[in-house]
């Protein structure tokens, strides 16, 4: 079994109070060594209103470090179909 701090779950049920309407949105932190830690990541990503993830792409995505969090900001929008189809 994996061992978690408790508190993971308050946090996890705050994050869910706290995310934007329309969007999925993530924690990332990486404690895969002993004793080494990367810089914790969020990402919003963004869908048109009233959608899912699928059949949409990527359009704009922009990183920023904020306050020793790398937040990533991504736009999607829907897949154009190919000329041919």
């Amino acid at each position: 079994m994996i061992g978690y701090d408790p508190r993971l779950i308050d946090l996890a049920k705050q994050f869910d109070e706290l995310a934007p309407e329309g969007c999925i949105a993530d924690i990332t932190v990486y404690h895969t060594e002993k004793g080494k830690h990367s810089t914790p990541s969020m990402t919003i990503s963004v869908f048109p209103a009233g959608t899912s993830e699928y059949g949409y792409e990527c359009t704009k995505s922009t990183k920023l470090p904020d306050n020793g969090v790398i937040v990533n900001l991504q736009n999607y929008e829907e897949k154009e179909e190919a000329a041919n189809e």
